[in-house]
């Protein structure tokens, strides 16, 4: 995966344990964003338009267990993926 660079730091009141839970969600919510992106793509090339709302039978259920809280994050990553 490709790394990303920061140039700034925030500045926060967490304490370890929730840095650890924020960085992992973080790291899975990029992986579920490249899987969708893929897919994404291939609606592109094959279909000829995206599906940002999920309309037809192409669903992401799959990926629900990778970011593990469920539907709402990897319906927000649909989103912004394909925004």
């Amino acid at each position: 995966m490709k790394r990303h660079i920061r140039a700034d730091t925030h500045r926060h009141s967490m304490n370890a344990a929730k840095e650890v839970v924020v960085m992992r969600f973080v790291q899975d919510y990029r992986q579920v964003a490249t899987q969708i992106a893929k897919r994404q793509w291939r609606l592109l090339f094959e279909a000829g338009a995206t599906d940002k709302w999920k309309n037809d039978d192409n669903d992401d259920k799959d990926l629900n267990p990778l970011i593990g809280v469920g539907a709402a994050p990897v319906q927000m990553a649909r989103f912004k993926v394909v925004e």
